[in-house]
């Protein structure tokens, strides 16, 4: 399950940077796509081992440029393994995020809300069962906000 959200993060981050990701296919211990920006075309493999954990395989593209926009667009971080392990440890000091609702004149001004979160809070607001909006009910989010008030977390506005 780790394999498949890495590589999806992956996959989406190089989409997010203008490639053109396609041919997606399983292959052992992984999975591989066929990236390409402008006329370059390349071949990117993320697969895992219990030795490494999560690793992307950028071996197959040959084109210096289209390596070098790759290494760009994704950080020159060839693992993900670091990253995923610092995150199932939850050794990040801080997690940060934003959102935003609206949409013009049908819904109303465009607003953006951003936080961070020390790893303590956030293991006490996901002990809530806070998630995504998306996926709560209006009640629960009401009783979500009751809850995380009565937490006192620190907070500006």
């Amino acid at each position: 399950m780790m394999l498949k959200r890495q590589f999806e993060k992956i996959k989406d981050r190089l989409v997010y940077c203008g490639f053109l990701v396609k041919d997606i296919k399983e292959i052992q211990y992984g999975f591989q796509m066929r990236v390409a920006y402008g006329e370059e075309e390349g071949v990117i493999r993320v697969f895992e081992s219990k030795k490494y954990g999560v690793k992307l395989d950028t071996s197959l593209i040959r084109g210096y440029d289209l390596a070098k926009r790759v290494d760009i667009c994704l950080g020159n971080n060839k693992t993900e393994s670091d990253l995923t392990k610092l995150e199932e440890e939850g050794q990040f000091d801080f997690y940060v995020g934003s959102d935003e609702s609206g949409k013009g004149d049908y819904f109303g001004p465009l607003v953006i809300a951003g936080t961070m979160v020390s790893n303590e809070n956030l293991n006490r607001l996901e002990s809530l069962g806070i998630k995504d909006s998306k996926l709560l009910k209006e009640d629960r989010i009401f009783y979500l906000e009751s809850e995380i008030l009565r937490l006192r977390i620190p907070y500006k506005r």
